[in-house]
């Protein structure tokens, strides 16, 4: 319930109002890769690019091979002036998929 309160909130452009349920969901099922991602992104609307880092982090460590997770934390590490670091997350997430 609470992981599609904060979609519903992400549709709504209230990413700050996301981040509660996103949480939630992820403290009632802290495995499913989904909600931290999901977080992640809301992280990243309202420009809290160190918590969205940190939850990409979270989604890599568990699932490396998670080409939209190198390429979205690329723009957090772009955001905050850690370019060569977000250059090499692109060419990772181009590497994982070629063709996107």
């Amino acid at each position: 319930m609470y992981y599609h309160i904060g979609l519903s909130y992400c549709r709504l452009y209230k990413f700050d109002k996301s981040i509660y349920p996103l949480s939630k969901a992820i403290e009632k099922l802290p495995n499913d890769l989904r909600y931290v991602h999901e977080r992640a992104k809301a992280y990243q609307m309202i420009e809290d690019h160190s918590n969205a880092i940190e939850d990409f982090n979270t989604v890599i460590k568990r699932n490396p091979k998670n080409a939209h997770a190198y390429f979205r934390r690329a723009f957090s590490l772009k955001a905050i002036g850690k370019f060569a670091e977000a250059a090499d997350d692109f060419e990772k997430a181009k590497s994982l998929d070629p063709l996107n």
